[in-house]
């Protein structure tokens, strides 16, 4: 239960993101599509739904065009015209966002590399730089995209 609860309030902290980057009044309803590779939180889609004023929730194989963010290994997508969104600023936040995420992947991936750090961590910590790691990959992957689908 905390574990889910931890996931739904990323999910409403990115919602909530997306809606004032791209100016959306928290009035306005929006829908919300989820690409969903973990585990499923759909029992708690009510509870999403009433803190970020979100009309429907639907779960899907493919991204979609839009807003989108990550939480852990699921992908969300807030459909936005594309006359709201300057594609300029977007592209500069995206850079940004990507050079960010390189650099963090970059560290992981030093400290995975370094034998002494690998022989002498617990093996949970270990696992955590893993975990750390695949999500950042996949992150960085989904800004490309975002990147590309811009241009």
């Amino acid at each position: 239960m905390v574990a889910d609860f931890s996931k739904i309030t990323e999910v409403v902290s990115g919602i909530r993101t997306i809606r004032k980057e791209k100016n959306i009044s928290f009035k306005e309803s929006v829908e919300l599509f989820v690409v969903n590779k973990d585990a499923s939180t759909e029992s708690l889609d009510a509870v999403i739904k009433k803190l970020t004023n979100t009309a429907s929730i639907t779960y899907v194989s493919e991204k979609i065009e839009g807003a989108s963010f990550r939480v852990k290994s699921n992908e969300y997508y807030v459909p936005v015209s594309v006359e709201e969104i300057d594609v300029e600023a977007e592209k500069a936040k995206l850079s940004v966002e990507l050079k960010r995420a390189e650099g963090f992947l970059f560290g992981i991936q030093k400290k995975l590399s370094n034998e002494r750090f690998v022989s002498n961590a617990p093996e949970q910590v270990i696992v955590l730089e893993r975990k750390k790691e695949t999500d950042t990959l996949a992150k960085i992957e989904t800004i490309k995209t975002s990147l590309v689908a811009l241009k």
